[in-house]
């Protein structure tokens, strides 16, 4: 991994704007679909974040719809510990495919 990948801060787990937006875009691509429930995806969600979106770790996205997006909300522990395979695998599919561009 190059040391353009992360930000300089790697404990907040956040990475460079290009990597950020070809995880955005691999995303978009490979998970047209809510991987909760199936319904069309309209968000990203980052499934580990602090309070008011703080301390985002990038590798945790899932791609949901507005009704899972709301639940992942409103019950935050539970979402993390049932969909934390879910982003997990996610971002190993990605690193496996894209991490040697960067």
């Amino acid at each position: 991994m190059s040391k353009t990948f992360w930000n300089k801060t790697p404990k907040k787990k956040r990475l460079s704007k290009s990597a950020m937006r070809a995880y955005i875009l691999w995303m978009n691509d490979k998970h047209p679909l809510c991987q909760i429930c199936g319904d069309t995806a309209d968000d990203l969600h980052h499934l580990f974040y602090g309070r008011y979106g703080a301390d985002k770790d990038d590798k945790t996205l899932i791609s949901v719809c507005r009704k899972c997006h709301e639940f992942c909300h409103q019950h935050k522990k539970e979402s993390q510990e049932k969909y934390e395979h879910i982003v997990k695998n996610n971002w190993e599919k990605f690193k496996g495919e894209t991490i040697e561009r960067y």
